[in-house]
């Protein structure tokens, strides 16, 4: 210190330039769909290309070694792959999600920054692999406000007598996407973390793209549920008994409540029955859930126990023990009914075009009276079991008499084994195994019983909310009975608790909208897995869609503006949805006004990415020949997925 001068010591590094054969950045989780994986974008040379001179750098997505984008023939993989590896133990040491940059000099690699992942937010994961089976196609409105919370009830009831109480609703489950079941990843993941697993486990299979096998691992965590996994363990391996009561009970429940008549319909019989068959309903979706699952497990280990004898599972015939099971199979009857019908003299059968000649042909009778006793025994199914919407078979006994017409299979059937068989070739069929063999085929009975009273104890929701179509249809309020199933179901006890007063020009447009809605959306394809709370629109009519990276989440729709250079600048107002070929921090400016960002070029890095996930907006890069969409177009940029979509297009 001098007098009057004050000095001030700073400490200088000095580092050396690395000469960069392959630089890049590696993120331990996706900063835009919040994956767990880690994300890694690369380009060979420098590092400054991949935020200063907007290239497209080389990408690769890897979770637990196993690669979901990106070349794994790449000359310098080995090097993406210790990235990967690395960067998940930093995560680990430091406790918290990072980005990383790094460079390699052909022989050695070097980490020169990490720091916590900016703009990220927790996005909702959402799948439609396990749903496509359960819930297949699109869902009616009235279907979905009723199976969701009946459905998904019931699971989170019998989940929680493991974890105890959840605090999740039914509806937080599962989302409709163009009308089509989605299962939340995140609210899932919830459950599985009560339970002691990794949440992340859950996600990976919901995500790939195979349907490969995956094992989920208990943790320590799990073991605070002991008690209540023996108990539920214990309750189930004594469930027999309670299942056989319970299902003689609501049987006797559904056929009193298929006997009553609707004649004189009320608001008070609709919510009265309703609340009837929904609080039923969950009693039998609960035994619709157990014992299937009871009858997979004894039938696997009755398999280990055949394989030990050499008996093969798959050719063996329970239907002798168990004769029962014949009760609850349409098609053999359909065959025995046809070739009956086959035999009969060809004048007979030359005149037997519809149910109406059967019916009417004398030498027939007999025949007509067993495919009165099919739509009888059958007629509660329908084309899913599922949705109510769909007609009963008993509704068109026409078109079931045409299927009993074309009905076939059986032939060159496969010789199945009994265990008297078995015993008679020398096969020791006893003791263990016999036991094992009649505790499978009891639950191969249950699972079809519990299964038919489902689908029609299900299905009497349907002849409830038909009936209620009809008063709503004339009083005006809906065009046929058929449009309630449009409607939600607080829509229909709205109408129904003032059927009156209910504006009419209302709940038609509802019916309508929603009616072209589904009929619009019917044959789209949409993706496995969705990210972010709004899915991609379709690409059909006037709508085009373009791909690329997501690299900053959201939804935004706006008019395009294309910004090729500086001289651009002034043309862009506060909320367009700016075209760029590249970015720079030049860029800084304009890209403060956009509503969206969509790049020709780019990764994770490129500026106008940094700035999109700072500011909150989508933003895209890498998508091909973005700027020759042109200005002064309608687009939706749905940064999550990758999905630019031009709503002008001819």
């Amino acid at each position: 210190k001098k007098t009057g001068v004050t000095t001030v010591s700073c400490a200088v590094i000095i580092q050396e330039m690395i000469p960069a054969v392959l630089a890049g950045v590696s993120f331990s989780r996706n900063p835009v769909t919040d994956q767990n994986e880690t994300v890694i974008e690369a380009v060979e040379g420098a590092g400054e290309e991949l935020v200063q001179k907007g290239v497209t750098p080389l990408r690769w997505r890897i979770r637990e070694n196993n690669v979901s984008e990106g070349n794994e023939q790449y000359c310098h993989f080995h090097v993406i792959r210790q990235v990967a590896t690395d960067t998940v133990k930093l995560r680990r040491y430091y406790g918290q999600h990072i980005d990383i940059e790094w460079v390699y000099d052909g022989r050695q690699l070097y980490y020169l920054q990490l720091r916590q992942i900016t703009g990220r937010k927790e996005v909702q994961i959402y799948s439609n692999k396990m749903a496509r089976e359960m819930l297949p196609g699109q869902i009616k409105p009235l279907v979905w406000s009723v199976n969701i919370p009946l459905v998904n009830g019931t699971w989170l009831g019998l989940l929680s007598e493991i974890t105890g109480p959840l605090r999740i609703r039914p509806e937080e489950l599962t989302k409709p996407f163009y009308y089509q079941t989605y299962f939340n990843i995140k609210t899932l993941g919830m459950i599985f973390r009560e339970f002691g697993m990794s949440p992340d486990s859950l996600e990976q299979l919901m995500t790939r793209k195979d349907d490969g096998r995956h094992s989920f691992r208990p943790g320590f965590r799990t073991l605070r549920h002991t008690f209540r996994i023996l108990r539920f363990l214990w309750s189930k391996l004594r469930f027999e008994k309670q299942l056989i009561r319970e299902y003689g009970t609501l049987r006797q429940f559904y056929n009193d409540f298929a006997a009553r008549s609707y004649e004189d319909f009320s608001p008070a019989l609709y919510h009265r029955d309703f609340s009837l068959l929904f609080d039923t309903g969950h009693r039998l979706a609960y035994l619709n859930i157990v014992t299937p699952m009871l009858m997979t497990m004894y039938h696997k280990s009755l398999i280990k126990r055949l394989k030990k004898i050499g008996v093969d599972y798959d050719r063996l015939d329970f239907r002798q023990d168990f004769p029962g099971l014949a009760d609850f199979a349409p098609l053999p009857v359909m065959i025995s009914i046809r070739e009956e019908i086959e035999a009969l003299p060809p004048d007979i059968k030359k005149r037997l075009t519809s149910l109406e000649d059967l019916r009417s042909v004398e030498e027939a009778g007999a025949t007509a009276l067993r495919v009165e006793k099919f739509i009888n025994d059958f007629g509660h199914l329908s084309d899913s079991g599922n949705d109510f919407s769909y007609p009963k078979w008993e509704e068109d006994p026409e078109t079931v008499f045409s299927m009993i017409l074309s009905s076939s299979g059986g032939e060159g059937r496969i010789v199945l084994n009994t265990p008297e068989n078995l015993i008679e070739q020398g096969i020791n069929f006893s003791g263990g195994v016999k036991r094992a063999y009649m505790k499978a085929g009891r639950f191969k009975l249950y699972r079809e019983q519990i299964s038919s009273l489902y689908i029609y104890g299900y299905g009497l929701f349907r002849r409830l909310f038909l009936k209620a179509g009809e008063a709503m249809a004339a009083a005006g309020v809906i065009e046929s009975r058929e449009d309630i199933f449009y409607l939600r179901k607080e829509e229909v006890d709205a109408v129904i608790n003032g059927i009156e007063g209910a504006d009419k020009t209302h709940y038609r447009g509802l019916v309508r909208v929603r009616r072209e809605e589904m009929e619009q959306t019917e044959e789209i394809v949409l993706p496995t897995v969705i990210y972010g709370d709004e899915a991609p629109l379709p690409e059909r009519g006037r709508y085009k869609n373009h791909s690329g990276t997501g690299t900053s989440q959201g939804t935004y729709t706006g008019i395009t503006r294309v910004v090729r250079n500086r001289n651009d600048f002034v043309s862009v107002t506060n909320g367009d949805v700016i075209l760029i070929p590249f970015s720079d921090v030049s860029w800084t400016p304009v890209l403060v006004k956009a509503g969206a960002i969509v790049s020709e070029t780019g990764g994770m890095l490129s500026h106008c990415s940094i700035i999109a996930r700072e500011m909150g907006i989508p933003a895209m890069v890498s998508v091909p020949n973005a700027c020759a969409i042109g200005s002064g177009l309608t687009v939706t940029v749905n940064g999550s997925n990758g999905i630019i979509t031009v709503h002008d297009h001819e």
